[in-house]
């Protein structure tokens, strides 16, 4: 399903079914890196402000993933006008470039960071051609701490955790919790999957290591505690479709995007 009238047409149904309906759920937004260096991981400095101005004129507060993950677990709440921006990885570029712009709207948000890799470079994409971008240093991400922002686990190294023994993604999880709290003095309980992977077997592991809640970046199935879904930013290209992910919808034309692939080719 290419950007024509097809698609223009279902992404404009679903945001007037969901200027109707409520939401189910607050919808997170994924960023990585905020640069002008093209890579798959970026999100030009100017695009991210764009997004940011879309939030702002349709009247969006944002939220942290932990404040997200206290809702679900108490009552199971998705306030409208809520949207939790999350920053996979933790690069350098969220704190000299994203944050300023974040204070500039008055926003916040999640952080997900690959503990064992703080204050190094980014070095397990390299089959996505992303160059060696740095990564945040602890006393960055203590800056950003003390403004509000909230740091959760991405692991340790990154790894593809379905492929690891029951015993190594213990140590994964324990071990990136530990730095978190230790270094920043703050709650981590709350996990995202490198590469958004995870299944079954992975997900059982994290109540024994500390963690209430697991996102990923799929959008099949169904939804549960530890398998919240978010949205990548590399498919909000249109305002529209920034605003469709604002009402709850998107997951519904993404996969329908993903069926006509298959289909159509």
């Amino acid at each position: 399903m290419k950007p024509t009238w097809v698609a223009r047409g279902l992404l404009s149904a679903l945001y007037g079914v969901g200027t109707i309906l409520p939401r189910k759920r607050v919808p997170v937004l994924i960023y990585h890196s905020v640069d002008d260096s093209a890579s798959p991981v970026s999100i030009h400095p100017h695009a991210f402000r764009e997004h940011l101005e879309v939030l702002r004129d349709a009247g969006c507060r944002t939220t942290t993933v932990s404040e997200v993950v206290d809702g679900l677990r108490r009552d199971g709440s998705a306030p409208d006008g809520l949207v939790a921006l999350t920053f996979d990885d933790g690069f350098e570029s969220v704190y000299a470039e994203a944050l300023p712009i974040l204070e500039e709207f008055g926003f916040t948000c999640s952080v997900f960071l690959a503990t064992e890799y703080v204050g190094k470079t980014c070095t397990w994409e390299k089959e996505r051609g992303v160059p060696d971008l740095p990564l945040m240093s602890w006393k960055m991400a203590k800056e950003m701490g003390r403004l509000g922002i909230d740091f959760q686990s991405h692991s340790a190294t990154h790894p593809h955790l379905r492929s690891l023994p029951a015993e190594r993604i213990r140590k994964e999880l324990r071990r990136s919790r530990e730095a978190i709290e230790d270094e920043l003095g703050t709650r981590c309980d709350i996990l995202c999957y490198p590469y958004g992977e995870f299944d079954q077997r992975v997900a059982a592991l994290l109540p024994a290591e500390g963690y209430v809640a697991g996102f990923g970046c799929t959008y099949w199935g169904r939804p549960g505690i530890f398998s919240l879904k978010r949205i990548g930013s590399g498919h909000l290209t249109t305002p529209l479709a920034l605003k469709v992910a604002l009402k709850g919808y998107f997951d519904i034309y993404y996969n329908a995007k993903m069926v006509a692939r298959r289909v159509f080719g």
